[in-house]
């Protein structure tokens, strides 16, 4: 099993004009900017600040390894209201650099959770299995503890504060009518970017 080549960034069909017209912000930036965005994030969460090489969390864009996650099966009862923005990360690597991103074990926030660059990624730092085992059983690992909850929302942090919302490669969502939703959306902003149906992307 090999880690998969995009990562995933999980929001609200609500925000999505905005994202369209301003691209992926950090959360201290959409702070900044006075920007209210429908979260699906645990707000508790959103009050923890870290330092990831010498940066802020919340100064980072983020993204998922793999949105079937425990994030996501907290928002298990909106997932019809919740689009996947799909970015590539060699394309990403290409355009900022590989000294912009990088890696995370696991949750971000949590407090066992260690991060390298991805320039410096080596075998056996992510636990790929648990990532991104298909039938998204990360309980498997959580015996004694959270690790498998945690290792599961492994995450990607891109080191600017803006990410482009063209430069990504789709937006998934979960079924044929949000897709006719997100297509009007995207297409009065004039955006080119597929917008794809995928419900095993979800938790059915």
């Amino acid at each position: 099993m090999e880690i998969d080549r995009y990562v995933y960034h999980m929001t609200r069909v609500e925000n999505l004009d905005s994202i369209l017209r301003l691209g992926l912000l950090s959360h201290n930036l959409k702070t900044k900017k006075g920007l209210k965005d429908v979260e699906i994030s645990n707000q508790d969460v959103l009050k923890h600040d870290k330092i990831i090489f010498g940066k802020h969390i919340h100064d980072y864009v983020r993204f998922y390894l793999n949105p079937k996650n425990p994030m996501l099966f907290w928002n298990k009862s909106e997932q019809k209201k919740i689009a996947i923005i799909k970015v590539d990360i060699i394309e990403l690597a290409k355009q900022y650099g590989p000294d912009c991103l990088v890696i995370s074990d696991g949750n971000a926030v949590s407090k066992s959770t260690k991060f390298k660059l991805i320039k410096d990624l080596k075998p056996g730092f992510l636990d790929i299995e648990c990532i991104y085992n298909k039938k998204g059983h990360w309980n498997n690992y959580n015996e004694q503890d959270d690790t498998g909850k945690r290792k599961r929302n492994a995450e990607l942090l891109l080191d600017q504060a803006l990410f482009p919302i063209q430069n990504a490669s789709a937006i998934i969502v979960m079924t044929d009518e949000l897709k006719v939703r997100v297509d009007d959306i995207v297409s009065k902003n004039r955006t080119l970017i597929t917008v794809d149906v995928d419900p095993n992307k979800y938790f059915l």
